[in-house]
């Protein structure tokens, strides 16, 4: 084993390569690190056959992670999986006080590296013990604008009050403040987590910006540019989004734009890949609308064909109105749709006016007007579309690129180990 390369001990608790969202960032900072570094990785135990299957077609080496069963175990109820979700990711990092001072002994690790998105709430027992802790890409730091709450479902509304509160008590907590001021660098997924950190760290040094994923060159090469627009409007307009369905994403309003639109004689078919606990109630609001006909609600697409589905779609709607930095998206500006997104934390900082249309998010009126406006504006104009699908896509390529990614992380260890305090651990 070449010793030249430094040791990082990853603690990623979602980690598997066939699942989104969470789960991608831990697997995305694996692959990105491990040619680089000699890297372990913690993670929890149900992304073990995944992990097993990855290695059987060359993209891992199961000696690198060591598994952590999960106390909870998921009921397949979405309403219940986000709190054991939660509950598993609180036992995680208390683990961590036991089992990552397992892998110091035996390892020796030269930087502890915590990219689990969700841990800005739990504090992590690891940092301050002499060795260098990075913290992040972490979100969590985005809020909801107060005045869409009256659009919400009972049930989203208790859900963002216990958001709130969890935040609240975080905040207050030692262990994460502790985390917060003795982490070496922290890298937020976008500016509101950022402010969030500073906050707490006390000042704003060592504190960068830093999308959650980066796609390998392998991926890059899957966003092939679209053919270019003949100038003539087409009479379907296809649009698709995916993800988990919850209020925060903005459907409902979505919905209410469509409805508009189709009253008015435009011709479009929407489609959404995903489940959740808003499911049955969008379900409803479909239908109230009329909407029956032209907009769907579908289980979550797999593989290649949900790459499939992104690269026949003319628009990405994704009016979030709390997001960090959506994979989905990303990937669908990929592959050259046209983002639609609501103005507001991680995706408001994804999509520029330059590839993209960006809905202030200050009242619901206003908003589903805007978003009206803006949809239709891009129903007739194919040119616009054409302009937008290309910018999106060499966004994607230039900024959200593995190289570009591995140069900040590396460019952070590469500092911390330089300071002499850090050259010396004290467990």
């Amino acid at each position: 084993m070449d010793r030249l390369k430094p040791r990082i001990l990853l603690l990623a608790n979602a980690c598997r390569p066939d699942m989104g969202s969470e789960p991608m960032v831990g697997w995305s900072a694996y692959q990105a690190l491990k040619n680089e570094y000699h890297v372990r990785v913690l993670c929890a135990g149900s992304g073990k056959a995944a992990i097993l299957e990855a290695e059987n077609v060359g993209q891992a080496r199961a000696k690198d992670f060591r598994f952590i069963p999960e106390r909870w175990r998921y009921t397949g109820r979405p309403i219940f999986d986000k709190l054991i979700n939660w509950f598993n990711i609180v036992d995680f990092q208390r683990k961590l006080a036991h089992t990552g001072r397992e892998e110091i002994e035996t390892f020796k690790p030269d930087v502890i590296h915590q990219v689990t998105i969700a841990t800005w709430r739990v504090g992590n027992p690891l940092v301050g013990g002499g060795i260098p802790f990075v913290w992040g890409p972490i979100g969590g730091g985005e809020e909801l604008p107060h005045g869409f709450w009256k659009t919400f479902s009972p049930y989203s509304r208790i859900f963002e009050s216990l958001r709130r509160g969890s935040g609240f008590l975080a905040c207050h907590d030692p262990r994460v403040v502790r985390t917060a001021r003795k982490a070496d660098w922290i890298f937020a997924g976008n500016r509101p987590t950022a402010a969030l950190v500073e906050r707490l760290r006390g000042h704003g040094k060592a504190v960068e910006i830093l999308p959650v994923v980066a796609f390998s060159e392998e991926k890059l090469r899957e966003f092939l540019p679209r053919p270019m627009a003949n100038g003539k409007r087409q009479e379907t307009i296809e649009i698709f989004s995916g993800g988990y369905v919850e209020a925060r994403k903005g459907m409902g309003l979505a919905l209410l734009a469509l409805a508009r639109l189709k009253a008015r004689g435009f011709v479009f078919q929407y489609e959404h890949g995903g489940i959740g606990p808003e499911t049955v109630h969008l379900r409803a609001e479909i239908e109230r609308l009329g909407l029956q006909d032209c907009v769907q609600l579908v289980d979550p697409y797999r593989g290649a064909t949900y790459q499939e589905k992104l690269r026949k779609a003319e628009i990405f709607l994704f009016p979030s109105l709390r997001d960090n930095c959506p994979i989905s998206l990303l990937e669908a500006m990929g592959h050259g749709c046209v983002p639609v997104v609501a103005d507001h934390a991680g995706p408001g900082e994804i999509v520029t006016e330059d590839c993209g249309v960006k809905i202030p998010a200050r009242q619901p009126e206003g908003f589903v007007e805007q978003l009206t406006q803006q949809l239709e504006r891009l129903f007739l104009n194919p040119i616009l579309r054409q302009k937008f699908r290309v910018a999106a896509r060499d966004r994607i390529l230039s900024e959200f690129s593995r190289p570009r990614w591995l140069g900040k992380v590396a460019g952070a260890y590469r500092e911390i180990l330089s300071e002499p305090e850090n050259k010396k651990s004290s467990w």
